[in-house]
């Protein structure tokens, strides 16, 4: 794996912990919670926390999971390294 490919899965990762800390503290939801109103899957929701992905996420299950958490799509494209103009997800480099 490139270092910018490693780099970039951190950075995902680190915004998906972020936005799961802040939907428990200030809404008090467990990740159940979360998968239900995003309708991503707690196993997809791990797996982007652990950064444990071979292929970058779809884009439609990461804007599915800002808006459920009420976050800016363009947040998590900057920290997958997207283009945050595109309507699809510029070609990873």
């Amino acid at each position: 794996m490139t270092e910018t490919a490693n780099a970039r899965k951190i950075a995902f990762a680190t915004f998906v912990r972020r936005a799961l800390e802040e939907a428990r503290a200030t809404r008090a939801w467990t990740g159940t919670e979360v998968s239900r109103r995003t309708g991503v899957s707690r196993q997809t929701i791990n797996r982007w926390v652990r950064g444990d992905w071979a292929s970058d996420p779809e884009a439609e299950r990461v804007v599915a999971f800002c808006e459920g958490l009420g976050l800016d799509p363009a947040a998590a494209f900057a920290a997958l390294g997207w283009d945050r103009t595109a309507s699809r997800r510029a070609a990873p480099p």
